[in-house]
């Protein structure tokens, strides 16, 4: 593949992490969302956010953490808006707990892609016999 040709695991990867935003975004915004689970829903919420921060954490695909802090600083402004656009969604509430929970999630699931081996590309890439170009 040339240097300058695109990834098609990379725009998978994104895709897929467009659609997990685009979920959370309803989620976060409808009326009754999902019932809440175990442990309530800052567990849910770091989770979910932990997830989120890794799948785009592991875009940088072994780079610096310059490239990992633009798309986590996104994803924590996100979570605090969506904080604040649930006091015009009632029955929602906004909650700075909630939005904590989001930031520490972004922080460590950025953390967790960060560690070698453990990015998600870098595993399909293996799974698949792939190049490692990004």
């Amino acid at each position: 593949m040339p240097a300058n040709a695109p990834d098609p695991l990379r725009r998978a990867w994104l895709l897929v992490g467009g659609l997990l935003v685009s979920y959370v975004l309803w989620q976060s915004l409808v009326p009754q969302p999902f019932t809440e689970g175990i442990g309530g829903d800052k567990f849910q919420h770091l989770g979910t956010y932990a997830l989120l921060g890794w799948w785009f954490g592991c875009m940088a695909d072994g780079a610096g953490v310059g490239r990992r802090l633009v798309p986590a600083l996104v994803l924590v402004a996100m979570g605090t808006a969506i904080e604040g656009m649930q006091s015009f969604m009632p029955p929602r509430e906004p909650s700075s707990l909630d939005a904590l929970a989001n930031a520490v999630g972004v922080a460590l699931g950025n953390a967790i892609a960060a560690v070698p081996g453990l990015g998600g590309l870098a595993i399909l890439r293996r799974l698949l016999g792939a190049s490692k170009r990004c």
